[in-house]
């Protein structure tokens, strides 16, 4: 068996891209490749597996969610890391691997293949910006350099020979265990990585924790990383945004955008709105709608409206309801922008068509009044209708006060009925007590009028009051006997 360059390992499931890197990989760059289809023996016969990998100069580990439960490719990458492999991850999502990903990995082999040291970080692929997210990134392993391992010969001393008579990682364990466990963060890191390819997630995070707390940037990253995702412990973003933080990790907009928040609200990270605004603005560069809508909203708040403006249409051009519905409210008020009723029905409309509740209340305000179109009742009520659907109050009470005017009374009871004692909202409560008074839709009842509104005047609702005291006097004048 002659040697090769590289041995790639991949999940049965990912033979397509394992050989899409191989091809790219011989014809680019005139390496040699164990892979796929074409001269893969199988992971059953171990011994073969084991040659095949100690007879390669890197260790190219093709990762995916489908070989997260892979026992066999754990068994692959295990004897990689006894042999002390030179070693690139290559890892890839749905959307499969890009030319530019090819590049890079291309790259860092070159390196190895070169015998020189890489950097510990490196520059991310750029990623598709409409996706907000990263689809595809590198993320090289440094485990080896010129036949030996430089972390474990750094850590335990000369362990070339040992290693290379191991075939399991359980020694690589018990020599990192007395390192680790005296203190040394590389040794916490390290231990963190090989519990992880071993699927001992809860250790993995432990170790990663302990180097973490020490101030080891890759350990701090890897914490992250098992927070954001929930691996070895509770999913929890606000603790993965401030260990990538820590890392200085966050190239990710989805990070980002979430140190905006953590700096914006205070909590975890002490409250601090320039810091905020920063971030918001890193992940809004990237084309994430979520952050370009918290950054207009920071504008308005510091009024400044024409940058709010700017970040709104950035957002609302990707589809965002949030942002087209804050659009509509900016041109109706005509902040940052020339007045508009026209314009804002524009906006809410593209939002409603999205069902953002907001923007139907918005909507159906607008043909209440006849704001930018003709004053229609009834399509008030079908927009202010579909807002009550997705639990709107405000869609709640506002149809009731349309099926007032429309004089469809019981229908109007029910609203402010459903908004007072469901979800005691304080103007359900005031317009319950109106119904009441006047007896429309339900008998007349001025106790059940009082009551309702003294209910509502307790939630602050000042508008209630008048009508509350002239309700009051008026019972006494008539000699209302239960006054």
């Amino acid at each position: 068996m002659g040697s090769r360059d590289i041995f790639i390992c991949y999940a049965s499931s990912d033979v397509v891209e394992s050989v899409k890197v191989a091809t790219y990989l011989e014809n680019h760059g005139r390496l040699t490749c164990w892979y796929a289809e074409r001269d893969m023996p199988g992971y059953e016969n171990t011994d073969l597996l084991l040659q095949m990998i100690n007879e390669s100069s890197v260790f190219l580990f093709i990762s995916s969610p489908n070989t997260a439960d892979n026992h066999n490719v754990q068994v692959a990458v295990s004897h990689a890391l006894a042999l002390g492999k030179d070693r690139v991850e290559l890892k890839i999502e749905d959307e499969g691997i890009s030319d530019q990903a090819f590049t890079l990995c291309f790259q860092q082999i070159n390196r190895f293949m070169n015998n020189e040291l890489l950097p510990e970080e490196i520059d991310e692929p750029e990623t598709s910006s409409s996706l907000g997210r990263r689809i595809i990134y590198i993320i090289i392993l440094i485990l080896g350099v010129t036949g030996g391992v430089l972390t474990f010969n750094s850590i335990s001393g000369r362990l070339e020979e040992q290693m290379l008579a191991e075939t399991e990682p359980p020694g690589i364990r018990a020599l990192l265990m007395e390192r680790a466990t005296e203190g040394e963060a590389e040794a916490q890191y390290e231990m963190g990585r090989l519990l992880m390819i071993i699927q001992e997630f809860d250790e993995a995070t432990y170790w990663f924790r302990q180097a973490a707390e020490q101030g080891h940037r890759r350990a701090q990253s890897e914490l992250a990383t098992n927070y954001n995702r929930g691996v070895g412990t509770h999913r929890d973003h606000v603790q993965a945004a401030y260990w990538y933080y820590q890392a200085e990790d966050t190239n990710d907009p989805f990070i980002q955008f979430t140190l905006g928040q953590m700096f914006r609200d205070g909590n975890v990270m002490p409250s601090n709105q320039t810091e905020a605004m920063h971030w918001f603005r890193e992940a809004a560069e990237q084309d994430m709608p979520e952050a370009q809508v918290s950054l207009g909203y920071m504008y308005v708040q510091a009024n400044e409206h024409e940058q709010a403006i700017y970040w709104y249409k950035r957002a609302a051009e990707m589809g965002d309801p949030y942002a087209q519905n804050n659009l509509g409210l900016m041109y109706s008020l005509g902040q940052g922008v020339p007045q508009s009723q026209e314009e804002a029905l524009r906006w809410y409309r593209l939002a409603a068509e999205r069902n953002m509740p907001g923007a139907l209340v918005s909507l159906g305000w607008m043909y209440e009044f006849g704001q930018g179109v003709e004053m229609d009742l009834e399509q008030a009520a079908y927009w202010y209708n579909r807002a009550a659907e997705l639990g709107s109050i405000n869609g709640m009470n506002n149809l009731g006060v349309v099926q007032y005017r429309l004089q469809q009374y019981d229908l109007a009871v029910s609203w402010f009925r459903q908004t007072a004692e469901i979800y005691n909202d304080p103007r359900g409560m005031g317009l319950l007590g109106y119904m009441y008074e006047i007896g429309q839709g339900v008998e007349q009842d001025y106790d059940m009028a009082i009551y309702w509104y003294a209910r509502a005047m307790d939630e602050d609702q000042d508008w209630v009051a008048t009508m509350y005291q002239s309700l009051v006097e008026r019972m006494e004048n008539t000699g209302y006997e239960d006054a």
